[in-house]
């Protein structure tokens, strides 16, 4: 997450523990809300990503008459096979990560939330700042499969033993939440996380701006040589005269006699001598300095 970036959340958990409920009540607390099933269903409509190659992978008796792919149909095939499942998605994930993708370059709200039942099997997880998982106990997942959804017990649970289990999702999460009551109780769980998250990023942002940015942070790096020399300057200048000139002083001594071909202890001798005669010049130079302030001080 950079600054100019929103938060993202994944929002996770298995068939019937109320996630599409969860996402509702975040899209009204503020957040920009992608249904990544929404999507796949999408990517499969004619024309979409993935719409040729799940017809040529499962056959053109998944079509309806007018050439859209029947979702019950497609589901009831792979759900009974995990073989079939996992060509499906191969299919279906990559192209609905594009699409996820650009929806959230496009969102302006700060928090995103993206409600995926696979989110941690796949590589959405990998741009999550967090991941929520809902969860429920299966006598409730049982009753909500079979009473809004209309399957029988046996379909119900056999679409519950296709998913990773809800303990698993749950080590994974930063928040769970447990979808076991009414409506009212889910939604005071998620405005309290929700709550919690926009403490988070406040914080964040207070401390950001206490940070110093990059360009003043490079500057201050730039100048802090120059700074060490004004202040060694200010506080021993005779001393720093003394080092600048002598250095100078070897340099163009080394550059002048570098092809001469003196011996290690001529070479040794002469720039003892330099030094010697640096040291000879900066201290003449500051009697000058001292009979100034001798005059200065006597007024």
């Amino acid at each position: 997450m950079t600054p100019s970036s929103p938060t993202i959340i994944g929002l996770t958990g298995n068939i019937g523990v109320g996630k599409s409920a969860v996402l509702d009540i975040l899209r009204q607390l503020g957040a920009h809300t992608i249904d990544a099933d929404k999507v796949a269903h999408e990517v499969m409509q004619p024309g979409g990503l993935a719409y040729d190659e799940v017809v040529a992978t499962f056959g053109p008796e998944i079509l309806r008459e007018d050439g859209s792919i029947d979702r019950q149909h497609l589901a009831n095939i792979v759900f009974t096979s995990p073989e079939k499942l996992a060509q499906l998605e191969a299919i279906v994930h990559p192209a609905v990560e594009r699409a996820v993708q650009a929806e959230i370059a496009a969102a302006d709200a700060p928090v995103v939330v993206i409600e995926a039942i696979k989110l941690l099997e796949g590589r959405l997880k990998s741009i999550c700042d967090e991941i929520w998982v809902v969860t429920a106990p299966e006598d409730v997942q049982l009753a909500r499969l079979m009473q809004q959804r209309g399957m029988s017990e046996e379909q119900a649970r056999s679409r519950m033993s296709a998913q990773s289990s809800q303990e698993w999702k749950a080590s994974q999460a930063d928040v769970v939440i447990v979808n076991d009551r009414d409506l009212e109780a889910l939604a005071e769980q998620v405005t309290a996380a929700w709550r919690a998250l926009e403490q988070n990023l406040n914080e964040s942002r207070q401390i950001s701006s206490k940070l110093p940015s990059t360009d003043s942070r490079r500057h201050n790096n730039l100048d802090s040589p120059l700074i060490t020399m004004k202040k060694l300057w200010n506080e021993h200048p005779n001393l720093t005269s003394f080092v600048i000139l002598a250095l100078g002083m070897l340099i163009i001594l080394y550059f002048s006699a570098r092809h001469v071909g003196f011996t290690p202890s001529q070479w040794l001798a002469l720039a003892a001598a330099t030094v010697a005669l640096a040291g000879l010049s900066v201290w003449i130079i500051s009697w000058g300095e001292d009979d100034a302030l001798d005059d200065e001080t006597s007024v």
